[in-house]
């Protein structure tokens, strides 16, 4: 189940893609069918400190109400 972590409030944009990185929030724009990528990431937003995420038991991502939600890792089948 997804809880959300910081309350951010960005206004989305569906021509971009938003991910979560080292405390902050980016943005590039999103491959198109027949169009070439043009653009680099772009910072949004950065936000409290990122000491306090961990990576190897979350999943942290932008809801859409624009705000930071973690949800916990998977768990891997382990091979046989």
């Amino acid at each position: 189940m997804a809880k959300t972590t910081i309350k951010l409030g960005i206004k989305r944009d569906n021509n971009f893609m938003y991910f979560i990185k080292t405390g902050a929030v980016w943005r590039v724009p999103r491959k198109r069918p027949g169009v070439k990528a043009k653009g680099k990431s772009e910072k949004v937003q950065q936000f409290a400190p990122a000491s306090r995420m961990d990576y190897s038991k979350f999943l942290y991502y932008l809801d859409g109400k624009g705000n930071v939600v973690e949800s916990p890792r998977p768990k891997r089948k382990k091979a046989k």
